[in-house]
């Protein structure tokens, strides 16, 4: 964030700057009688958080508010509440004051293991993630939760509601096959060499906040710690681009899913 002043600024020089991260947007503004500073938007690499100017020579003690709004991404949410600026009027060690007068750090939002009571969320989210003939039956979402709960995520949306942001799907498989779609699995594979990403879906409200790449992180955490060194997945609806990005790689077309549906892996 930078902090631009308008009108006629006093004789001042800078005292403290400290700086914060925050994924909000805010204005602040001092009345028009008194020094006026404004905060561009903030976003998530923005910053500003409490400045100190002294001493100014002119103008009495006035302050203004003005609160954040907006969503912090589900990781590093860093929230900041109000700001407060104020000319504390003329004199000596007299000065203009930026500083937040009330500061939430709010926890971060981390992914956290799927369960049964889910499933309305799951099934909300797929379908606004993929289209009819990509949406599986609920009870076969569920057996991967069953089957593998360590390799199954989701971010809250919230702390309160129990909402979803996103989840990930995850289960061990052998690494040179795909199981298909709603396939309701009962019992590990005897040949898993692999981990198999069957599914990742995003609430489309929650783009751009790192839902995925949050999830995608978890995986490969959990995967690591089990040993896993491959990741497969079968990019749909025209993402194998994104799962690039991703460190995933194409092998060949997959049959089942959407015709220019992919298989793809992952070495870690």
């Amino acid at each position: 964030m930078s902090l631009t002043t308008t009108g006629t600024m006093p004789p001042f020089r800078p005292a403290t700057v400290s700086r914060w991260k925050s994924s909000h947007a805010s204005t602040m503004t001092a009345p028009a009688s008194a020094t006026s500073a404004s905060a561009t938007r903030i976003t998530t690499s923005c910053e500003l958080l409490s400045v100190a100017i002294a001493p100014p020579t002119t103008n009495a003690g006035t302050a203004s508010t003005a609160s954040t709004t907006g969503c912090a991404p589900p990781s590093r949410a860093d929230t900041i509440d109000e700001f407060t600026t104020a000319d504390t009027g003329p004199g000596d060690g007299a000065g203009v004051s930026i500083s937040a007068r009330r500061i939430t750090m709010t926890s971060t939002i981390a992914p956290r293991p799927l369960r049964p009571a889910d499933a309305p969320e799951l099934d909300r989210l797929q379908c606004l993630a993929y289209g009819e003939g990509l949406q599986e039956p609920t009870d076969a979402l569920l057996s991967k939760i069953a089957l593998a709960p360590e390799f199954c995520f989701g971010v809250p949306a919230d702390e309160d509601t129990g909402r979803l942001a996103g989840y990930l799907l995850a289960h061990p498989w052998p690494s040179q096959e795909s199981p298909g779609l709603g396939r309701i699995l009962t019992e590990r594979h005897h040949d898993a060499d692999a981990l198999h990403l069957h599914d990742v879906a995003v609430d489309p409200a929650c783009s751009g906040r790192g839902v995925a790449s949050t999830l995608i992180a978890s995986l490969v955490d959990a995967a690591t710690t089990h040993g896993f060194e491959v990741i497969t997945l079968v990019a749909v609806q025209d993402a194998a681009p994104f799962w690039e990005k991703q460190g995933f790689r194409p092998l060949r077309p997959a049959e089942g899913y959407d015709e220019d549906a992919v298989f793809m892996e992952r070495r870690l």
